[in-house]
């Protein structure tokens, strides 16, 4: 089996852990053209030009992707084609980013790092995460993982939303239906992201329900820029009438000269919430596992898209 990975460390992973697979190395971002196999594993690309690579490749019956989002490949995957998630392996990572945002919204980072680079020295007063309304949107593995990490830092209230409403078997939360979403948001300060991009959830937090929001609200996204639509979110950012903290925005890579990056109020990250030491070896334990699995014909794990 003919495996395409993306760099030397993972090539190294899965030699050792199956030695029998021809593993090959090329990035989905590199200049060349991606070689013949059965199998790619790879992340977003971030030259969105390079997206339709994965219909490139003759032979590719398996794309194992090293994100939980799979959005860029839903149109465009080939008929023959399995897709898995890196489902297990990014949800902690993210969630420890998600919380870490959340914190420097709430403490003006944005302000006092900005105050250090002019080595400016000036008191803040600023919120707490103590006395915040979390609003999170999101209750898959991510959501859950970001919730175990607003909970030890006693908030003061913490609602969910979903795609439906429940109660959870598992934890006795009742979840709140996405239909619900208009009259949760004025009740709430934060306003946190972490679901999938869909075309559902496509430009889902709009001018009309950034509205909703109290003043001063602080808005944190961890989950795909695309749910935000940007140019009302800086309208309201160049208001100064709401804050935001994010790790993925729309358009990504943001470009140099895109207004974001100077709105008032905003902190923004290039994407890093999976990007760790830990993320790095459950991703390529993963596939090791993943290619294992289909050499013993057993299904492998985490399957999100699949053509018959």
């Amino acid at each position: 089996m003919r495996v395409i990975v993306p760099d030397e460390i993972y090539a190294a992973t899965l030699r050792a852990a199956v030695p029998d697979v021809d593993c090959l190395v090329w990035h989905i971002d590199a200049p060349d053209s991606p070689p013949d196999a059965e199998m790619l594993v790879t992340a977003r690309p971030l030259d969105a030009t390079h997206q339709p690579r994965i219909t490139q490749i003759p032979s590719l019956r398996w794309l194992q992707l090293l994100s939980l989002g799979f959005d860029w490949i839903v149109d465009r995957l080939p008929a023959q084609v399995t897709a898995m998630n890196a489902r297990g392996c990014v949800e902690e990572s993210t969630a420890e980013h998600a919380l870490a945002l959340t914190i420097a919204g709430l403490r003006q980072y944005d302000a006092a790092f900005e105050q250090a680079a002019a080595h400016h020295w000036q008191t803040l007063w600023t919120r707490s995460l103590r006395t915040a309304r979390v609003l999170l949107l999101g209750y898959g593995g991510l959501g859950k993982a970001i919730i175990r990490r607003l909970e030890a830092f006693d908030v003061a209230e913490l609602t969910v939303v979903a795609r439906t409403a429940r109660t959870s078997a598992e934890t006795g939360r009742s979840v709140h239906a996405i239909s619900e979403l208009d009259a949760l948001l004025p009740a709430h300060d934060v306003l946190l992201l972490a679901i999938p991009l869909t075309h559902d959830t496509q430009g889902l937090i709009d001018a009309r329900r950034l509205n909703l929001l109290p003043d001063d609200s602080l808005v944190v996204n961890v989950g795909r820029g695309g749910l935000i639509d940007t140019a009302d979110l800086l309208a309201e950012l160049k208001q100064g009438r709401l804050r935001a903290a994010l790790d993925v925005v729309d358009p990504e890579p943001l470009p140099v000269e895109h207004p974001l990056w100077e709105a008032p109020g905003v902190f923004i990250t290039p994407h890093i919430g999976g990007n760790t030491d830990d993320f790095l070896h459950a991703t390529r334990q993963l596939v090791a596992a993943q290619v294992q699995a289909i050499i013993d014909r057993q299904t492998p794990a985490n399957i999100i898209l699949t053509h018959e």
